[in-house]
């Protein structure tokens, strides 16, 4: 079988999104060939179309990339083993893939959020952050939030002692002090995901979504 190229680029990939590429294929042999793959990661899908391919007939591995299921960013890289079955003969050929994920700076509904800290709940690499002031953060705030106070003088100075390699879902009374807060993280320098409610904590609230109290 020929394949137009064993290295497949997915170039750069937000973090919340999914990207779809095909390589060409040809079966140049006399026997109808079968191809399948082998440990294939979560966070790609690999699709071989038409399943069978006759002789002298091509076809397209369509391959695609789930950012939101890779945990790392920056360059990352994927070997895929394709495996070509005719009548006599399996023949392996690695695939290489590559994709650059890149953090997503974005506005997030309230249902959204939800979903976004749900499926974090273990993870280290996600902080969620209010923005209000103390007074606010006791009268209610999203479980396991830190608290770092847009008004303070110190503001700034507390958010460049924050770790720039996790991913920051931040919020707080409106939405206008934490989309305020990423841009300023943004300069900063915080090249991961940096989510903000945009409706914050009113809007999260009126959703039926859990505050807690101290």
């Amino acid at each position: 079988m020929k394949i137009k190229s064993t290295h497949l680029d997915f170039g750069k990939i937000k973090d919340t999104l999914t990207k779809t590429k095909t390589i060409d294929v040809k079966n140049e042999g006399k026997n109808e060939l079968l191809i399948h793959f082998e440990e294939i990661p979560e966070h790609l899908i690999f699709q071989i179309r038409p399943e069978k391919l006759h002789p002298n007939r091509s076809g397209k591995i369509v391959v695609t990339y789930n950012a939101q299921k890779r945990d790392n960013y920056g360059l990352l890289h994927d070997e895929i083993l394709i495996c070509v079955v005719s009548e006599s003969d399996t023949i392996g050929q690695n695939i290489q893939i590559s994709a650059s994920i890149e953090g997503d700076f974005s506005n997030i509904s309230s249902k959204n959020a939800n979903y976004l800290i749900q499926k974090n709940r273990d993870n280290e690499n996600f902080v969620i952050l209010d923005v209000r002031t103390p007074e606010e953060f006791s009268e209610g705030h999203i479980e396991n939030a830190i608290n770092i106070d847009y008004y303070s003088e110190k503001f700034e100075e507390e958010i460049q002692k924050l770790d720039k390699n996790k991913r920051y879902f931040c919020y707080c009374k409106k939405g206008g002090r934490s989309g305020k807060s990423l841009k300023i993280m943004n300069k900063f320098g915080f090249k991961f995901a940096l989510y903000n409610l945009e409706e914050g904590i009113i809007g999260w609230e009126k959703s039926g979504f859990p505050i807690i109290k101290k």
